[in-house]
């Protein structure tokens, strides 16, 4: 992977999130387009460009498409400095835990890893 664009919304990823990873070290660039700007000839088939707006979406240079959570779990592993981290939270039995990470990691704003109780907190 050489290249990855990140298509997002303010409500999914916060502006001082986005501004973090354009600072952070990265082993090779990420490009940022806001969902409401989004050529519809860049969007993968795969994808309702009605829906981009609603989830983070990372698509790389061969057209894979990663999107909330592992579009998050894709960028920390494209920084130089969050590889390890990437994979450590990437890890398949953590998939509850994926979404918000990257407002975490870059402001320690959010929950990073939300209860994943149902009960109410009893027991």
């Amino acid at each position: 992977m050489r290249r990855i664009t990140v298509i997002y919304d303010s409500s999914v990823l916060a502006p001082f999130t986005r501004r973090w990873i354009e600072s952070e070290p990265k082993f090779g660039p990420i490009e940022f387009v806001p969902a409401r700007w989004i050529d519809a000839s860049r969007v993968p088939a795969a994808l309702d460009p009605e829906t981009l707006p609603d989830h983070l979406t990372a698509i790389d240079e061969e057209g894979f498409v990663w999107r909330d959570g592992k579009a998050e779990i894709l960028v920390l592993w494209a920084l130089r400095r969050y590889r390890r981290r990437a994979l450590a939270i990437g890890h398949p039995s953590r998939l509850p835990y994926r979404r918000a990470n990257l407002n975490w990691v870059a402001g320690g704003r959010g929950e990073p890893w939300p209860d994943r109780r149902t009960d109410g907190g009893q027991g």
